[in-house]
């Protein structure tokens, strides 16, 4: 089940809370959108407007997360609008640098002026902000509920125009779409995992048949959220200029379920983290992830900084042993084969 939230139009999410009359609500938005323009036209490194957004939602309370998040205006060109919350790494580090660091190199690898990115795993929109301000076409996907609060909150702090195009999806990317449980980590709300579509659907780390390094070992601290699953197929239905999958380890079976897309509608880049822990703790294998993207006819690169380098299919397993207890940056580029196939459609 989709909950989908586009520009211009409002749809309550899914574990939605708060509570107001229309009229009041309204009235609400108008102040928002006031104090926003006051102080748009000035805008320093995350800027705090001071006006409340953790309870943008219509019935229950304020989920502990969200309490006394407020839009924030970001340093970046042109800058958009977040609700940030407090304590949380992601909106921490937005707070006092102005930007997502993991979002500034999408601007160089969309290829289009006008292109369509996809966000999996878009936590509380740092890039899917960005991309739409610099005028693409956005899907955004996050789950996890209170996550998905703010997320919808700065669609709407950022008051779009008619030509933002955002839609979305309250919803994880599966390869299967039902219900399922997430866990998310204390002070990292983004970092949250899944197995997906199970009878439990919980993670355990003392399941395990390895050792989890102890800061992604989950414990009675994580919180448990119900969600709903899609899949890319159900969810996507044109060619894709960029795809951005940060799901902590969920990224094969977002795959999976995007046979379609990839294979004929076409993705021409993905930039996703490769989490071998995340991987092995959703029940995956981090060299089946390698090998799925190398058969779909992408070559694969390493993305630090500046610098690129090949990982070429005789290395995979080598690959992920070297960042089995750590995290990197991969960007997936479609081979010429499959850019001219997908034109096709």
């Amino acid at each position: 089940m989709r909950h989908p939230v586009t520009a211009g139009t409002s749809s309550e999410p899914a574990g939605a809370q708060g509570g107001q009359s229309a009229s009041a609500e309204a009235g609400a938005m108008l102040s928002i959108l006031g104090a926003l323009a006051a102080v748009r036209t000035a805008a320093s490194p995350a800027r705090d407007t001071l006006v409340p957004c953790g309870g943008w939602t219509k019935t229950g309370p304020v989920d502990p997360v969200n309490v006394n998040a407020t839009f924030h205006i970001t340093s970046t060109a042109p800058p958009y609008v977040l609700c940030l919350r407090e304590g949380q790494a992601v909106d921490e580090y937005v707070k006092r640098h102005g930007r997502w660091m993991d979002c500034d190199p999408l601007q160089k690898l969309m290829r289009r002026e006008k292109g369509v990115f996809v966000d999996v795993g878009a936590n509380i929109g740092t890039c899917s902000m960005m991309m739409a301000s610099l005028g693409h076409r956005v899907v955004s996907f996050e789950p996890t509920p209170p996550t998905f609060v703010a997320l919808a909150a700065a669609l709407a702090g950022n008051a779009p125009s008619p030509s933002w195009d955002v839609r979305l999806v309250n919803a994880g990317v599966s390869n299967e779409s039902g219900a399922a449980v997430i866990q998310t980590q204390p002070g990292n709300a983004g970092g949250a995992l899944t197995t997906g579509r199970s009878e439990q659907g919980e993670v355990h780390s003392s399941a395990f048949q390895f050792a989890v390094p102890r800061k992604f070992a989950i414990h009675n601290g994580w919180q448990k959220y119900q969600i709903s699953l899609t899949t890319l197929d159900e969810a996507v239905h044109e060619h894709v200029d960029l795809m951005k999958l940060d799901c902590q380890g969920h990224e094969l079976r977002a795959l999976q379920g995007g046979w379609n897309l990839i294979n004929n509608l076409g993705v021409d880049i993905m930039r996703l983290e490769f989490f071998p822990t995340g991987i092995r703790q959703v029940g995956d294998d981090p060299v089946a992830l390698l090998r799925f993207l190398d058969e779909a006819g992408y070559r694969l690169f390493t993305q630090e900084s500046e610098t690129t380098h090949p990982v070429p299919p005789s290395s995979f397993a080598q690959f992920a042993h070297k960042f089995r207890d750590g995290y990197i940056d991969l960007v997936a580029y479609a081979s010429e084969r499959r850019e001219t196939k997908k034109h096709r459609y």
